[in-house]
């Protein structure tokens, strides 16, 4: 059996070597940093293609929404993911 102590330590350890939130956010930015101007440009043409077929309006949205939005939902999940690999 355990005792308090050491399963306390044995936490410590595994917390401490979790990445902490800046380093999630510096090693996420990093990886998404390659992938912006494509991004941009698909983001670009895709909102051009809806606005020219009537499925959207001019202005409804911009590039920069669209590609904020897409930010956040993959830091989200690259956030979970990372929790996700931690535990066990």
């Amino acid at each position: 059996m355990e005792t308090p102590g050491a399963t306390r330590g044995a936490a410590q350890t595994k917390m401490s070597t979790a990445p902490s939130k800046q380093q999630n956010r510096e090693l996420f930015l990093s990886s998404a940093r390659q992938h912006l101007n494509r991004l941009y440009e698909f983001v670009r043409l895709q909102l051009a293609y809806f606005q020219s077929a009537g499925d959207l309006l001019l202005g409804e949205l911009t590039t920069e929404d669209v590609v904020d939005a897409v930010l956040l939902r993959a830091y989200q999940e690259f956030v979970k993911g990372s929790a996700e690999r931690e535990v066990g």
